[in-house]
C-alpha cells in the first residue's frame, strides 16, 4: 500500500519507515491482529522533566483534543500514534492520508503547546 501511494518504505524487524514532507513515519502492522494499524511519529520531542515540567499536561491535552491520535512517553521522547481498528471496507489510501494529516496536526499542536510553555516561562522569568 505504501508504495502504490509514492512511499518509499524501508523495511524494519518491527514494520516499515517511511518519510513525507520531511517526516519521519513508522507504519506498525500486528502480527496478532490484521485488524490494527498503527501510524507513528517517533521521537518527536525530548522529554525532560525539568525542562518542561508540564509535559504530561500537555500530552493529555493532545490526547483529549485530537481523535485517534495518542501521544506516549517512550523512553526520553515523546512519541505520537494514530492507531485504528479497520472494519474491512475502508478506503486504505484515504485513511493513510487522514492519518498523516491528523498526526501532523497533533505535531502542530504539541510544538504550539512547547511555545507556549516556553513563552510563559520567559515572562515569569521577566516578572522576577
Amino acid at each position: 500500500m505504501l508504495k502504490t501511494m509514492g512511499f518509499d518504505p524501508k523495511e524494519l524487524s518491527f514494520g516499515y519507515e517511511f518519510e513525507y514532507e520531511d517526516l519521519h513515519y513508522l507504519f506498525l502492522p500486528s502480527d496478532n491482529d490484521e485488524k490494527f494499524l498503527s501510524l507513528a511519529l517517533p521521537a518527536v520531542l525530548n522529554f525532560n522533566d525539568e525542562e518542561h515540567p508540564a509535559t504530561y499536561e500537555m500530552m493529555d491535552e493532545l490526547n483529549s483534543t485530537i481523535k485517534y491520535v495518542k501521544a506516549s512517553r517512550i523512553h526520553d521522547a515523546i512519541w505520537l500514534f494514530y492507531e485504528r481498528e479497520l472494519q474491512g471496507n475502508e478506503d486504505l489510501e484515504a485513511l493513510l492520508t487522514a492519518m498523516i494529516m491528523a498526526l501532523e496536526a497533533a505535531l502542530i499542536n504539541l510544538h504550539g503547546q512547547v511555545r507556549d510553555a516556553e513563552n510563559d516561562d520567559e515572562e515569569e522569568d521577566e516578572e522576577e
